[in-house]
């Protein structure tokens, strides 16, 4: 979940500028939107050293 929030951040709420919530949240729900429907699971590189 915590990267996620961070492709989030960096790709939809970071750089914007919100008059309102409903703002926001419509600007999260068309970006979850687009999101979805190129979705891949994450790809863990690291070991458990």
């Amino acid at each position: 979940m915590e990267r996620w929030f961070g492709i989030i951040t960096q790709r939809a709420i970071r750089r914007g500028s919100f008059s309102s919530v409903k703002e926001l949240i419509a600007r999260i729900e068309q970006f979850v939107a687009a999101y979805n429907k190129t979705k891949a699971p994450f790809n863990w590189t690291a070991t458990a050293d």
